[in-house]
């Protein structure tokens, strides 16, 4: 392998090195004390002061009724159960899915720490799904209760269209479009 702090004595300057050379100096960094920030991965610049890596990001839908929310993204969307939370008692406070390659939970409302888009008046967060077929997707998810706010339509994107799942959150739905021959 070449050594890529060769790199900068081929004329580039410490202040702008090549991507290449900030990725292997990062790499050789994180075998060496175990700490990466999420950018070098890309080969660009680092944010000043991370000193961990990000492995994941996954949104917590919260809402009033954690069974029929387990009972709905499994049948409604498909969504496989890889997780589950219970209290002392028994009762359960969180589950997690996996939805195609992305990972989202639910969580039981409990104010003020869960609050749900009821309580709330509404959801801000709309969730985007990319999928081979967006009618067909939505078709059974509104059999199984949640409502069309925007119905499937072309648009220079794709095929898509916006639902409200029956606990308030928003789902944006896009498939690419179907070419006809």
């Amino acid at each position: 392998m070449r050594d890529p702090f060769g790199a900068l004595r081929e004329g580039s300057s410490a202040e702008n090195p090549p991507p290449r050379f900030v990725l292997e100096l990062y790499r050789r960094l994180e075998r060496e004390f175990g700490t990466l920030t999420p950018n070098a991965r890309a080969g660009t610049q680092p944010v000043t002061g991370s000193i961990t890596r990000v492995h994941a990001a996954a949104p917590c839908l919260v809402v009033p009724d954690i069974a029929a929310a387990i009972d709905f993204y499994e049948t409604a969307f498909g969504a496989v159960g890889v997780e589950r939370h219970r209290l002392p008692d028994g009762s359960l406070v969180y589950a997690a899915f996996r939805l195609g390659a992305a990972r989202f939970g639910v969580a039981e409302e409990d104010p003020p720490w869960n609050r749900s888009p009821g309580s709330l008046g509404g959801s801000a967060v709309p969730i985007d799904l990319d999928v081979d077929d967006a009618d067909a997707f939505v078709d059974r998810a509104v059999g199984e209760g949640a409502e069309i706010l925007i119905p499937v339509a072309d648009h220079t994107y794709g095929r898509g269209g916006r639902l409200a799942d029956p606990f308030g959150h928003l789902w944006i739905v896009s498939s690419p479009v179907k070419k006809t021959p």
